[in-house]
């Protein structure tokens, strides 16, 4: 079963179908149009627009949480008590603390879980890997990088799907975490201390469809040390 269809979750339904094992019983999203969407081109069996029905399923073994930042903690904790594993995107949780607790929820239920950060597994990601596992570019001293996006990088730049205010850390959240994932994969080491430094450089933006005036809260730009 996947809980929200919107970019991210397309993308699940469509990588789900490309395996043999696999069967989506069900998908909901707050979207009719979408439901009828999924129903014709992807002959997905049930559409709901309430996630609880997949929850309440006892034909579905596993749940991908597609969701945006905020509803995530509510989604994964009630999978886990359900007994369905579960894939979750990211991030795990909203807080650090969170993300633990529910994190071992899942172990002592005997849940397999797992979040999605899909560029590990590019092809040269993994190549990088195993060339700096079996030494041969040397010993790793300093690593660096960015994730830059500008598709907010305008005044008037604003759609609740690129700009939510539903979560503390936006960029680093949605763009900055592939980035410490990706080094940490490569490296073969966790993140054990971070130093950041937020920014917000529009604080008040207009939703160009609605004109409702929005204050920002989270960031625009992070710069993180690890």
């Amino acid at each position: 079963g996947i809980i929200g269809m919107g970019f991210v979750g397309n993308l699940h339904l469509q990588g789900l179908r490309m395996l043999e094992n696999v069967t989506i019983k069900s998908v909901a999203t707050g979207s009719r149009q979408k439901a009828d969407l999924f129903c014709d081109k992807y002959d997905v069996k049930k559409v709901t627009d309430y996630w609880r029905e997949l929850i309440d399923d006892p034909e579905i073994q596993v749940i991908h949480n597609c969701t945006p930042n905020h509803l995530h903690d509510e989604i994964n904790i009630a999978a886990i008590k359900a007994g369905k594993h579960i894939y979750s995107e990211k991030p795990l949780s909203l807080t650090a603390g969170e993300g633990y607790k529910i994190w071992k929820m899942a172990e002592a239920a005997g849940i397999a879980h797992g979040i999605n950060y899909q560029y590990r597994m590019n092809a040269a990601v993994q190549e990088i890997k195993n060339r700096i596992q079996k030494g041969e570019l040397g010993k790793p001293l300093f690593v660096s990088g960015c994730y830059l996006q500008e598709s907010v990088a305008k005044r008037t730049d604003y759609t609740k799907r690129q700009i939510p205010e539903t979560s503390p850390a936006r960029a680093v959240l949605d763009i900055g975490t592939h980035w410490a994932d990706t080094a940490s994969v490569l490296l073969g080491q966790p993140v054990k201390k971070v130093h950041a430094n937020m920014i917000t450089h529009y604080p008040v933006r207009t939703d160009p469809l609605t004109g409702e005036i929005i204050f920002i809260h989270s960031d625009d730009t992070t710069s993180v040390q690890v």
